[in-house]
């Protein structure tokens, strides 16, 4: 089962520290785990101890790898034709279109982050990277 790119999640959620896999998938498990959350595999595996058949289980884990591999920058991410006014309100759209397509499940926490990251470097043009890119017509790119 430690081999199984599919369990990964849950034997995360387990806080397993240590499995056994065969030497040639080692590189693509490690990859998997860089990008897995403790916390979400434990609100995960909790959620499969709650699944009545296998099936079921098989099902979460499908949503919960879907959740975990969607592109950085997607269409629906980009807002065109924005009415914001200020960077402030681009900015704002932004972190609320990350929560509206499911992308986050703590908007407070990206509104925090960005704000942080502004105070922090304050540039002239918004450019937060993996943040959803909004635009008004007269200021889209040519």
């Amino acid at each position: 089962m430690g081999g199984q790119v599919r369990f990964l999640p849950l034997l995360v959620g387990m806080g397993l520290n240590k499995i056994s896999a065969a030497a040639p998938s080692v590189a693509g498990l490690k990859a998997e785990l860089a990008r897995l959350n403790q916390t979400a595999c434990q609100k995960l595996l909790a959620d499969a101890l709650n699944c009545a058949t296998a099936d079921e289980v098989g099902a979460l884990l499908e949503h919960f790898s879907a959740q975990i591999s969607v592109p950085l920058l997607e269409t629906e991410l980009v807002v065109i034709d924005s009415d914001a006014t200020s960077k402030e309100e681009v900015i704002k759209q932004g972190f609320d279109q990350l929560f509206i397509l499911g992308r986050t499940d703590s908007s407070l926490a990206v509104e925090n982050a960005i704000w942080r990251r502004e105070a922090t470097y304050a540039p002239g043009r918004v450019n937060v990277t993996g943040s959803p890119v909004t635009c008004t017509a007269a200021a889209a790119p040519s």
